[in-house]
């Protein structure tokens, strides 16, 4: 469920952030508006993230420390 309201957390956390200071103000409505945009923005760009290849998987020693 979390996963799914917040596919990328740190994202979300720096869009908040960048707003607040982009802003240069704390007052509640900033703070409002930046959650909402730190939540939609990872929202809408999901389907346009690319997964690194071989995420999930055990990495090959070998093969990754002998290039």
């Amino acid at each position: 469920m979390i996963r799914r309201l917040l596919p990328h957390p740190t994202m979300s956390l720096l869009l908040l952030l960048v707003w607040l200071l982009l802003s240069n103000s704390i007052a509640f409505g900033h703070w409002l508006l930046g959650g909402l945009l730190g939540v939609a923005i990872p929202l809408l760009c999901n389907p346009l993230m690319i997964d690194r290849p071989g995420s999930g998987t055990r990495p090959v020693w070998g093969v990754s420390c002998c290039w």
